[in-house]
């Protein structure tokens, strides 16, 4: 594999996921792994990620609450929180619980 930014992706919206691998392979990322859900990325990839996006308002375990989890579980790991939504609350949240943006 080669020796770009390994990105690993947590969105609950197949076509969103998918154009997200997409545009991160197209800025010479490598994607070492896509989930739905927290539990499933949780389980872990065979390559840990360097960049997490990760979707705050997933089904099951939303991404604000899953984010300590999968810090703990990918410790090198930057995690950039993905929304649509703009509610400054959630997002100062997942600062404080440690995500890079």
């Amino acid at each position: 594999m080669a020796a770009g930014i390994r990105v690993g992706i947590i969105e609950h919206l197949p076509n969103t996921r998918d154009s997200l691998a997409n545009w991160c392979r197209q800025g010479g990322m490598d994607v070492v792994g896509q989930a739905a859900f927290v539990d499933t990325a949780l389980a872990g990839w065979t390559e840990e990620p360097d960049v997490l996006l990760l979707d705050i308002g997933l089904p099951g375990i939303s991404g604000l609450e899953g984010l300590p989890r999968l810090m703990e579980r990918y410790r090198g790991a930057r995690v950039l929180m993905l929304t649509v939504h703009g509610d400054d609350a959630k997002l100062f949240a997942a600062i404080q619980l440690g995500a890079s943006g």
